[in-house]
């Protein structure tokens, strides 16, 4: 139960951050955690929506797919037509340790500096710096609970203990 309520704000403070952005999001991906991934173009769905343990997708054709939430690995809401080029390479990014206490690292980060932002999931923002690939993100002043943070595109979950 308390995955599908985190599942359910998570996918509501990625609604909210990305559809802020000047670039309007095209895509809904779903990664799985058997490694595939379920692709659909926004303007072909209706609504999702959470029914007892599974998150449906309703198609304005009137057709509808549902998926076990405990085997949703990832919610991807992005401009990209293809799936395929999001998880090239096996270089998803990953979030560790995870929950964390005073910090985070990254992995798979690209060798550059790059923005980070940390969202409550209200979606406000509470903290945004420029890392490079080695460095520590502080957690240290952030509250208890459940956070989003984005990097070039890409949301991650964490939990702050």
């Amino acid at each position: 139960m308390k995955k599908r309520i985190l599942l359910a704000f998570s996918l509501f403070s990625l609604l909210i951050l990305f559809t802020t952005k000047l670039q309007a999001q095209t895509n809904l991906i779903l990664s799985l955690n058997d490694g595939t991934e379920k692709s659909a173009l926004l303007s072909s769905l209706n609504k999702l929506t959470f029914v007892s343990d599974n998150l449906v997708l309703n198609y304005n054709a009137g057709n509808t797919e549902a998926y076990a939430v405990s085997n949703v690995h990832k919610i991807i809401f992005g401009t990209t037509s293809a799936v395929s080029e999001l998880s090239a390479n096996n270089t998803d990014l990953v979030i560790y340790p995870n929950p964390a206490d005073q910090y985070l690292l990254l992995k798979n980060i690209p060798n550059v500096e790059v923005r980070v932002n940390v969202y409550s999931l209200d979606g406000s923002l509470v903290k945004s710096e420029s890392i490079n690939s080695n460095e520590q993100i502080d957690i240290s002043n952030l509250s208890t609970g459940f956070y989003i943070l984005k990097i070039n595109n890409k949301a991650l979950k964490f939990t702050k203990r």
